[in-house]
Formats: structure tokens, C-alpha cells, sequence
């Protein structure tokens, strides 16, 4: 069967196949990389995968990069609702809740395994 003679080729040749058809793989790390240079969530990366998969470019599954983000942040992700000033369309200011996230300790996560 196809899919068995596929799951049997080396990840090299896989890449020359894909190559040979004109797709282009973005491995998972620069996926990653992609997802935090734009700060967008992950169901907007879902939407930017399926608009490149139309251009033949494979960004990888949302679980690779979910595991790559759980390994690289090692539970060391913390979220709390904090204070911050948002503009009124009035122009003045009001203090809402909103979601903070940060790495801690910072020597201990995401920074420590570049």
C-alpha cells in the first residue's frame, strides 16, 4: 500500500519528495519562532497554516509545536490576571484585568536551552 511504502522512506528522502513536489516544510522550531515573532494564539496559527498549506508551504502540526513549546518553557509558564490601563474611547483611562505571562525563573526556561 502507498501509505506503507511512505512511512517506510528515510525522513531525507521524504524532504527530496516533497522538494521534488514543490512544498516547502517549515520545521517545527521556526514554526515556533513564527508564532511568537507575529504574538499571535495558537487558533490564529491554525489559520495561518491552512492560508500557506494553499501555497504549498507546510508550517507542521500544531501538537509538534505544542511539545516543542512545553519542552523549551519546562512548566515554567506562569499566567495571572494583572492591572493595566486601557484607553476609553472618550480618551480617558480604566484599569482592567488582563492576562500577563512570563517564564519563571527566566534562567531556568526558555532562554537557558538557546
Amino acid at each position: 500500500m502507498l501509505e506503507d511504502e511512505l512511512r517506510a522512506l528515510s525522513t531525507k528522502k521524504k524532504e527530496q519528495l516533497l522538494h521534488d513536489a514543490g512544498i516547502t516544510v517549515i520545521p517545527p522550531m521556526q514554526g515556533l519562532a513564527i508564532k511568537s515573532m507575529l504574538s499571535i494564539p495558537w487558533y490564529r496559527l491554525r489559520i495561518l497554516n491552512r492560508w500557506l498549506k494553499q501555497a504549498g508551504v507546510y508550517l507542521g502540526s500544531e501538537t509538534k509545536h505544542r511539545a516543542l513549546c512545553n519542552e523549551l518553557v519546562g512548566g515554567n509558564l506562569k499566567v495571572e490576571l494583572a492591572p493595566f490601563p486601557f484607553k476609553l474611547a472618550n480618551g480617558g483611562e480604566e484599569l482592567r484585568g488582563a492576562a500577563f505571562s512570563y517564564i519563571h525563573p527566566a534562567s531556568q526556561g526558555m532562554l537557558s536551552n538557546f
